[in-house]
């Protein structure tokens, strides 16, 4: 929860920072970046990484390479907990993103990706039966076939 250029949420949805001792004496001006008295069990209680072995929801996971915000392993990790429980679970990245999915054409494939996942899930027919192999389901985005099958996770879900 700490690998982000962004601290101050946490720090202010938790209450606090996970280090915070009541005991130390701090100046009035290291006392405001405390944001509270939260403590590393307030930290815990909320910390996915805590309950992986409670992780039984499908998910999709969707992170970007470019993404400074969070690095790509905050994406890989959740999704290979979750193939290792056995837990239905998709992967989508996009090589040359960043935070936010901003091309067009990269647009169209999150949005149908995100839509088939959910209509699957709540019982709806697929938003597209595009064929998720096929250059139309991409929008002719991809460079080739052998690029997709030298690297499967770059700009392809996986199941």
């Amino acid at each position: 929860m700490l690998a982000t250029d962004e601290l101050y949420f946490p720090f202010h949805d938790l209450g606090g920072t996970p280090w915070y001792d009541p005991g130390f004496a701090a100046s009035s001006r290291e006392a405001k970046h405390n944001f509270g008295s939260s403590t590393l069990s307030d930290w815990k209680k909320w910390d996915p990484s805590e309950h992986l072995d409670q992780w039984a929801t499908p998910q999709l996971v969707i992170h970007s390479e470019r993404d400074y915000r969070l690095p790509i392993s905050e994406g890989i990790a959740p999704f290979n907990v979750l193939q290792a429980r056995g837990v239905e679970s998709q992967f989508l990245t996009f090589p040359d993103e960043n935070h936010w999915v901003l091309k067009p054409e990269n647009s169209l494939v999150w949005h149908k990706v995100v839509l088939n996942w959910v209509n699957k899930h709540v019982g709806l027919p697929p938003y597209t039966h595009e064929d998720p192999d096929s250059d139309e389901f991409w929008g002719g985005s991809r460079d080739s076939k052998t690029e997709l099958a030298d690297m499967p996770i770059q700009g392809k879900p996986e199941t």
